[in-house]
C-alpha cells in the first residue's frame, strides 16, 4: 500500500507536468494569415512574405506584434526603342532601364496599419516611335509615402550613349539598372547591368542597406535591358527589369533589331518574422490556458502530498 501510494504520486506528478509543458512544434502558413486580393502570401525560414506583382492599387493592414516588418518596392521597366535598316535607312536599338528598388523599414510600426500599394507597369517598348518610361511604384502609410521611381525609356535620337555589339552596324545601347548606371556608354562592348537582389545583402537603388528579414526575397529586381545577339532569344524578364532588344538577322543578312513589347511590371513585398516557436494551441485561448494551468499545478500538488505521505509511512 505504501508503495503503491508512492507510485501513484510520481505519476500524478507526471501528469500534471504535462499541462504546463509547451509542445515545440512548428509554424505553417496560417500563421501568417491570409492575403489580400491581389496578395500572395509564402513562408520561409518563419518569415512571412506578401507580395503584388501585377499593376493596381492594394489595400491590407499590417499584422500586430510582429518583429522585422519591412517591405521592397520595385519600379516598373522602361521600353525600349527600336529601327531597322529596312525603314530609315538605319539601324539602331535601345534597350529600357529597370526600375529602381526601395527598402522600407517598418520595424517601428505597432501593426494594425493601414497600407495602399500601387504596382507600376512597365513601359511599352516602341518601333519608329516614342516607347515610355516605367510607372513608379508607391507604398502609402498614412501621410508617409515611399517611392520606387519607374525605370527610363531607351532613346536612339541623341542617345547619351550607345555600345558595340557585334553585327549591329549603328548605336545600340543598353539601359541602366537598379544598381547603377551601365559601364558600356562611348563605344565599349555592350555589358548587362545587373539589377538588386536583397537576399544577397545589397543595397537599394540610393544606397540604403537591405533589412535582414528581406533575405527570404531571393531575386534580382530592376536589371537593365540588354542588348542580345543573335542567334539567342529574348529571355524571360525579372521583375522591373527594362525592355531587352534582340538584333537578329533578316533574310538579306542585315542586322534587325526587335524588342519586348514592353519593360517588367514592378513588384512589391511585404515581409515580417513570426516567434521562433508557436505557442500550444490552449495559450492562445485565455480561459482554455488558466484552466490547463489550474489544474496541472493541483495534479502535482496531490502527487507530492502522497509521496510526502509514503515517506512518513516509511519512518
Amino acid at each position: 500500500m505504501k508503495k503503491t501510494a508512492s507510485a501513484l504520486g510520481v505519476a500524478i506528478i507526471g501528469f500534471g507536468s504535462s499541462f504546463l509543458a509547451s509542445p515545440a512544434m512548428a509554424h505553417t502558413l496560417a500563421d501568417c494569415g491570409t492575403a489580400p486580393a491581389g496578395g500572395t502570401i509564402t513562408l520561409t525560414d518563419n518569415v512571412c512574405q506578401l507580395t503584388f506583382s501585377a499593376p493596381g492599387t492594394y489595400n491590407f493592414t499590417t499584422p500586430k506584434a510582429v518583429a522585422g516588418l519591412a517591405a521592397l518596392l520595385v519600379g516598373g521597366g522602361g521600353g525600349a526603342d527600336w529601327i531597322d535598316n529596312a525603314q530609315n535607312g538605319q539601324n539602331a536599338g535601345y534597350a529600357g532601364s529597370g526600375g529602381k528598388v526601395t527598402y522600407v523599414d517598418l520595424s517601428s510600426s505597432t501593426g494594425e496599419d493601414s497600407v495602399a500599394i500601387t504596382i507600376g507597369a512597365g513601359g511599352s517598348s516602341s518601333n519608329v516611335g516614342t516607347p515610355n518610361d516605367g510607372s513608379s511604384t508607391t507604398m502609402t502609410i498614412g501621410s508617409t509615402i515611399s517611392t520606387a521611381v519607374g525605370g527610363g525609356k531607351g532613346i536612339w535620337a541623341n542617345a547619351p550613349s550607345y555600345c558595340y555589339l557585334e553585327g549591329a552596324n549603328d548605336y545600340t545601347g543598353v539601359g541602366d539598372g537598379a544598381a547603377g548606371q551601365t559601364p558600356s556608354r562611348a563605344g565599349e562592348p555592350c555589358r548587362a547591368v545587373l539589377g538588386i537582389n536583397p537576399a544577397f545583402g545589397a543595397a537599394d537603388s540610393a544606397g540604403v542597406p537591405a533589412p535582414q528579414s528581406l533575405a527570404v526575397v531571393d531575386q534580382e529586381f530592376g536589371a537593365g535591358g540588354r542588348l542580345i545577339g543573335h542567334p539567342n532569344a529574348l529571355p524571360t524578364q525579372s521583375p522591373g527589369a527594362g525592355a531587352d532588344v534582340l538584333v537578329s538577322v533578316d533574310t538579306t543578312g542585315l542586322p534587325v533589331p526587335v524588342a519586348n513589347d514592353a519593360g517588367a511590371n514592378g513588384f512589391a513585398a511585404i515581409v515580417w518574422q513570426l516567434p521562433k516557436e508557436p505557442k500550444a494551441a490552449l495559450a492562445d485561448t485565455g480561459s482554455g490556458s488558466n484552466t490547463s494551468a489550474i489544474l496541472g499545478l493541483a495534479s502535482i500538488a496531490v502527487g507530492a502530498a502522497l509521496v510526502t505521505t509514503r515517506r512518513r509511512w516509511a519512518k
